[in-house]
């Protein structure tokens, strides 16, 4: 499941990908890597309404091509700046999230 979910978030990308495209992608799975790890340790739990890995894997897929796709669409309109915002937003989100996961798995120790 968690390899499909994968294809699905570089499928979303087109033949023509960005830096940006690439960032989005690996903030996506570093976000789910410190949230599995650190569902790993006992006392630390899922805040989020998603607590099945693998539903959780797939919907982020879904919304990384849907934030790749969508940046794509508007830049094709002529909103480059407004893609460019939607991916910074992606990126800023789920970095945070990973910086979060990360700190509270390391105070949890």
């Amino acid at each position: 499941m968690k390899r499909c979910a994968l294809v699905l978030m570089l499928l979303g990308s087109s033949a023509r990908a960005d830096v940006l495209d690439g960032l989005v992608i690996a903030a996506g799975v570093a976000d789910e890597v410190s949230t599995y790890r650190g569902l790993q340790q006992p006392g630390l739990y899922e805040a989020g309404l998603i607590r099945n890995t693998a539903l959780r894997v797939a919907t982020k897929a879904i919304v990384a091509v849907g934030v790749i796709g969508g940046a794509n669409e508007l830049k094709k309109r002529g909103h480059k700046r407004m893609a460019k915002v939607l991916k910074f937003s992606a990126i800023g989100l789920w970095g945070g999230a990973f910086v979060s996961n990360e700190l509270k798995r390391r105070s949890a120790r």
